[in-house]
């Protein structure tokens, strides 16, 4: 190959992106004409640039059907308004993206309850529901955080902090201030809620589904929602049958739980458990 060969390299490279100007155009089709290697080197650049520009073609579009899906799926499962006691706050979940009921599940039903996880990447705005919450999903599509109007000032500010409490998570800054649990006969919901100081001095009291929670599937949760929004009715109304407490070790810390029965209408048990670190701890 000669040194014009080599020279012609970039200029193959420029020419496929669109970048030559007419004149060196030119100049390179006059140099492919007479040189067979550089047509063959040419031929087998587009083709390689082609399947790039398909792929991530189809990789956008994945992208952006699943991203539809998901609000989609919010715009669905979102509770109204008027149940003040299931309204969603702040929620952002680890679950692999894969298991959308299961994250939708788990925001649903938490409530006032903020829920942060640590697998958050870059994040992005996605607008809105149907209903008024501000919808933000991750890049890898691992994450959906959900937000009432009135908590969304600036959304370029709320993706900062949710990426800086994704630091502060890893390095272990953060207080384990409650945990709680809901049981039903047809589900299951635990989550650890944390205080976050951001690099301004602002307090943030987030949460993460606890690890040991298990997926939920769609149908799973058809069945879970309905018992999970009653509970919360009971629970609102007043306390349920006291079970006594017990004391456990979590993250270090000495936490005192303290449970709670309820009756649901179809005759089958809610129990609540929550846990704040025992005083002194």
């Amino acid at each position: 190959m000669s040194s014009d060969c080599e020279k012609m390299k970039d200029q193959i490279a420029d020419h496929i992106t669109g970048i030559l100007s007419e004149d060196q155009v030119q100049l390179l089709e006059l140099h492919l004409n007479e040189c067979k290697s550089c047509r063959e080197y040419a031929r087998v650049l587009k083709k390689e640039d082609t399947l790039l520009t398909e792929l991530f073609a189809e990789i956008e579009t994945d992208m952006t059907n699943r991203q539809e899906q998901i609000l989609r799926k919010v715009n669905q499962l979102c509770v109204s308004k008027q149940t003040e006691s299931l309204s969603i706050r702040r929620i952002i979940m680890k679950n692999q993206i894969t298991k959308i009921a299961a994250v939708l599940a788990i925001v649903i039903g938490l409530g006032a309850i903020s829920v942060v996880g640590v697998n958050i990447s870059k994040i992005y705005y996605k607008g809105k529901t149907d209903d008024g919450h501000h919808v933000f999903i991750s890049d890898d599509l691992e994450t959906i955080v959900t937000m009432d109007d009135d908590e969304v000032t600036d959304p370029e500010q709320t993706v900062r902090d949710l990426e800086e409490m994704k630091v502060l998570s890893q390095q272990g800054k953060r207080e384990l201030l409650r945990i709680k649990e809901t049981i039903t006969s047809t589900g299951r919901l635990k989550t650890h809620e944390y205080r976050y100081q951001l690099s301004d001095g602002r307090i943030k009291d987030m949460g993460e589904g606890a690890d040991d929670m298990l997926p939920i599937d769609e149908d799973q949760w058809k069945e879970f929602k309905p018992q999970l929004e009653e509970f919360r009715r009971l629970q609102k109304a007043g306390p349920g049958e006291d079970l006594g407490t017990y004391e456990e070790t979590v993250e270090g810390r000495v936490f005192s739980f303290k449970r709670e029965k309820y009756f649901l209408s179809n005759g089958t048990e809610a129990i609540w458990t929550v846990g704040t670190p025992k005083d002194g701890q």
